[in-house]
């Protein structure tokens, strides 16, 4: 059974080879004004997710080589803050980010610009009160994802659908792919909550597609 992501890390630009990194200090966004926690209810966390294990494309497969993203920008969502690697733990199942206001991205999964889908988290809420991905659910087609790189180059992405999930029929070879052109998955909590054991029942998935990206002018 699969649900959502992935589990905590380390800093800025984490590096796929694994090591851990700095902790970076993301800028907080400022809270929404509504929760989505009914009152009395606490926060849930994230339920881990498999993620699928397709096999790794060869460099030529690839879209271009890009550096690790560092930062992320979601203008709609006052979002401008550094993001977190998440690694997979040896069970195989990726950890959310420790942190209720970090974002973090699939850091043995394709970056932001190569082929296939970077995966990027966040929670919902914490602690009863909206969290960084609070607003994701809500997010509109079109709106503009920014994502800044360790090398100074930029993606910009553009969201173009958003679906809900079952966590415990979580599409894995459709989120966590290295296939197809660059996209980016965002992924969070939604649904109902589950006061019994104190988790939501489902997955929001906002999907996004690649626009723009400097680093296509150096790899040209």
């Amino acid at each position: 059974a699969t649900a959502l992501l992935v589990g905590v890390l380390v800093g800025s630009g984490v590096a796929r080879n694994d090591q851990a990194a700095a902790t970076a200090v993301p800028a907080r966004p400022a809270a929404p004004e509504t929760a989505l926690l009914a009152p009395g209810e606490t926060a849930a966390p994230l339920v881990p997710v498999q993620p699928a294990q397709p096999v790794q494309p060869s460099e030529s497969a690839r879209q271009y080589p890009v550096a690790d993203p560092v930062s992320i920008s979601i203008p709609e969502m006052g979002i401008d803050q550094y993001l977190i690697g998440l690694r997979v733990s040896p069970d195989g199942t990726m950890q959310p980010p420790a942190e209720w206001d970090d974002i973090g991205w699939w850091a043995k999964g394709p970056a932001p610009g190569e082929s296939g889908g970077a995966v990027i988290a966040g929670h919902v809420n914490g602690g009863g009160e909206p969290a960084v991905f609070s607003e994701l659910p809500e997010l509109p087609d079109g709106a503009e994802i920014v994502i800044d790189r360790s090398d100074g180059t930029t993606a910009t992405y553009q969201v173009t659908s958003r679906e809900q999930f079952p966590k415990d029929d979580f599409p894995d070879d459709l989120v966590y792919t290295f296939e197809g052109p660059s996209q980016l998955h965002l992924v969070t909590c939604g649904g109902q909550f589950d006061d019994s054991d104190g988790h939501y029942e489902d997955n929001i998935v906002v999907f996004a597609e690649l626009v723009s990206d400097t680093a296509s002018d150096s790899a040209a």
